[in-house]
């Protein structure tokens, strides 16, 4: 037990709504630090630890007991109640670490999933795809035996553009990751690898300059380069005398033709942190035609007016 005099004298020092949980929290605290210390060291921290918190205690009792407003009273009470709750949990959480630290962990994984969820919801469900008439946008995957969805190969993306009569239009890309270099400092930046019919399959125009062509979007003509809205804010500062740059892209030269509208993606991209920011030419190079063993591309077409899913499907 802790010596009856100092902790008589740490009773009537203290008001009496907290006595009780003031004067139990430092029994506990000296009962901890006799079988830590011994009891003669712990006697003399208890010593100076009423002589100190009393002390303290019933200056700020009393200045808080000047003549004042009986709302004045209220609050100041509310704040003394919520100030001795927080030194409480500090108190509990110091004395056991261990669950200090799962506590924190499992609050902060919590949040962090409720934001990631939150984001996702946000950018599939509440905002509307920036794409024209996002409706009749439809993924293309190949499904292989335990495979529901995986990717496609270039003579895949080829016949499924000659057999689905149902489609407007079908493109494909790829995404990986280029050093961005030439005009300030590297930078690595994600990616795509796009054919030129992505453009117009998700209904969009760049916010500057054009898309590139069919005949850019060809092996030997594909040295130009459309940008990413961030990045031409990010690393070009908005200039728009952007457009016809030329810009090194993994050691290669390409002209900039173009800067995609803000918050544009390609569809794969809404499931990634980091979007694509530079998008190349595809450049399609289909040598062997029976050859289908290479899958790398992420499909995507625009359906024709009245087209349904089921009837693409068929058609394929």
């Amino acid at each position: 037990m802790p010596p009856q005099l100092g902790r008589w004298l740490l009773a009537r020092a203290l008001p009496r709504d907290v006595r009780r949980i003031v004067v139990a929290e430092m029994d506990e605290l000296y009962a901890a630090r006799c079988a830590a210390w011994g009891e003669a060291r712990a006697r003399r921290w208890y010593a100076r630890q009423w002589l100190t918190l009393g002390l303290r205690l019933r200056l700020a009792w009393r200045g808080s007991g000047a003549p004042r407003g009986a709302s004045g009273r209220k609050r100041g009470r509310v704040m003394d109640i919520v100030r001795q709750d927080i030194r409480f949990a500090l108190r509990r959480l110091a004395r056991s670490p261990g669950f200090a630290l799962v506590a924190v962990l499992t609050i902060a994984l919590g949040i962090g999933a409720n934001t990631a969820i939150f984001s996702v919801v946000r950018s599939v469900l509440l905002r509307p795809l920036p794409f024209a008439e996002p409706d009749r946008v439809v993924m293309v995957w190949m499904t292989w035996r335990g495979w529901d969805e995986t990717w496609l190969s270039e003579p895949e993306v080829l016949d499924i553009r000659e057999g689905a009569r149902s489609l407007d239009g079908m493109a494909a890309y790829s995404t990986s990751a280029g050093n961005l270099t030439g005009d300030g400092e590297p930078e690595r930046v994600a990616t795509a690898s796009v054919t030129a019919d992505v453009f117009p399959v998700l209904g969009v125009t760049p916010a500057l300059g054009r898309p590139f062509t069919v005949e850019e979007d060809q092996p030997g003509s594909d040295d130009v380069v459309v940008l990413s809205h961030g990045l031409w804010q990010r690393r070009y500062a908005g200039d728009r005398d952007i457009v016809g740059r030329v810009i090194r892209v993994n050691g290669r030269a390409r002209t900039v033709v173009g800067v995609l509208p803000a918050g544009l993606r390609l569809p794969i991209d809404y499931e990634v942190e980091r979007p694509a920011e530079l998008w190349v030419p595809l450049a399609l190079r289909v040598e062997n035609p029976g050859d289908r063993g290479g899958h790398y591309l992420d499909g995507v077409a625009r359906m024709g007016p009245g087209a349904t899913v089921e009837r693409v499907y068929a058609e394929l």
